[in-house]
């Protein structure tokens, strides 16, 4: 063709010939992949790339903008990202915004008078209020009545609250061990060593006192303990124990002098009338000077030697200190120790061969034996050669089941002298 122009998918000739394309139309000549037909003035067309082209409008996403893109109030949709120097919306929504620009971890967007915003240090932020937690205040912060609610710890120079309520205080400044919170006449409190308190009472225990504790009336219990110079009281009740180091050393005892002070003496320096201080081991002969021993219980010992004895009622003695009457077990060969009582049972569950132990004083002494058959009886007794019987006989023991004889001896500091009693019912 000469000269061929196409519009509206009719072709146009030179002479008014007009042809119509129903397919495709094909022009190999400047063809490329993604290329489109470009008129010049004159309507020739040619294959160009669409990145080249200029003019009223640009809607073609795949390529970089020369112009403008006019709109006419359609919408972009589905954009993976929109990159540019300036972005001006009326209205924006969105998921998330991303200012790369002077961005660091913790900054945030701050706007200029325009409305630009930009990433600064929330630190140096200023203006009619703070609300923002994590940064470095500049201002004081206005709650307008509203809470910090779970914070973590509010750090500063001064708390300044009409009422607080928690379960711990800590005030690092000048703390140490015992020390106590002291205010000042503005309520500032301060740690401070007890000892140094002066005021109109005093009932901090745990500390030196500095003055007289005024007790008005009231008990100091449960205490370890109470430690000074002087205790004065009306009534004094130690339940356990009373210690008194000063001058202690053992065997002791407490004397007191004309106004009532108690210090601690060797009994033998005492002077006076006698020494009636029975509960305690004594450590030398007690000098009675002439004096009597009186209401005693009992007085124990290993020799008493006295000149007259003069009883009103009776006198009993006998070298056994233990009387009850005391059990032995059964076996073969039983001994029976006169230091554990001059009374003594055995239940013979054996033929028994004795042994004797005399008591460790001398002297004479009176000894019983019961001896009880075990159920199956006919047990026999074998006596050790210190045990002497009438006629030199050894009596025969009852044999029935259960049966019960009891033997009496008297002792001579060498041989027991005894004799049976048979078959008690």
């Amino acid at each position: 063709f000469t000269d061929l122009n196409v519009r509206d998918g009719l072709a146009f000739f030179n002479g008014g010939s007009i042809a119509q394309f129903n397919g495709a139309i094909n022009i190999p000549t400047g063809a490329n992949l993604g290329y489109v037909l470009s008129s010049d003035a004159a309507g020739n067309a040619t294959w160009i790339n669409p990145a080249t082209l200029a003019g009223n409008g640009d809607n073609l996403g795949n390529h970089t903008a020369t112009q403008t893109l006019a709109m006419a109030g359609n919408s972009i949709t589905n954009a993976g990202q929109v990159n540019g120097t300036t972005a001006n919306f009326t209205n924006m929504n969105t998921a998330n915004v991303r200012v790369t620009t002077g961005a660091n971890l913790g900054y945030v967007l701050r706007s200029d008078g325009a409305g630009n915003g930009t990433w600064v240090d929330p630190a140096t932020l200023a203006g009619n209020g703070d609300n923002l937690g994590n940064h470095t205040a500049t201002q004081t912060l206005a709650m307008a009545g509203n809470s910090i609610a779970n914070a973590g710890q509010v750090n500063g120079a001064t708390a300044n609250f009409t009422n607080m309520n928690t379960a711990n205080v800590r005030v690092t400044t000048g703390a140490n061990l015992g020390y106590v919170l002291r205010s000042d006449g503005a309520g500032n409190g301060t740690w401070v060593d007890p000892a140094t308190l002066a005021g109109n009472g005093d009932n901090l225990g745990n500390h030196t006192a500095t003055q007289a504790l005024a007790m008005a009336g009231n008990s100091i219990t449960n205490a370890g303990q109470v430690n000074g110079t002087t205790a004065n009281f009306n009534n004094a009740r130690i339940i356990t124990q009373l210690t008194i180091p000063t001058g202690a050393a053992a065997d002791r005892v407490l004397r007191s002098d004309g106004t009532g002070n108690a210090s601690w003496v060797n009994l033998a320096t005492l002077p006076g009338n006698g020494d009636d201080l029975g509960s305690h081991t004594a450590t030398q002969a007690l000098a009675m000077a002439g004096n009597s021993i009186t209401n005693a219980g009992q007085v124990n010992g290993a020799t008493a030697n006295f000149a007259n004895v003069n009883a009103t009622g009776r006198v009993s003695a006998n070298l056994i200190v233990n009387d009850a009457l005391h059990t032995n077990a059964s076996g073969v060969a039983v001994t029976l120790d006169w230091n554990n009582g001059n009374r003594q049972i055995v239940t013979m569950a054996h033929n028994i061969t004795f042994t004797f132990t005399a008591p460790t004083t001398s002297g004479v002494g009176a000894f019983t034996i019961i001896l009880r058959q075990d159920a199956t009886g006919s047990r026999i007794a074998t006596w050790p050669a210190s045990v002497l019987w009438p006629s030199g006989v050894a009596p025969t023991l009852s044999t029935t089941a259960n049966a019960v004889d009891i033997v009496s001896c008297l002792y001579d500091g060498t041989n027991y002298y005894c004799q049976l009693g048979a078959d008690f019912r």
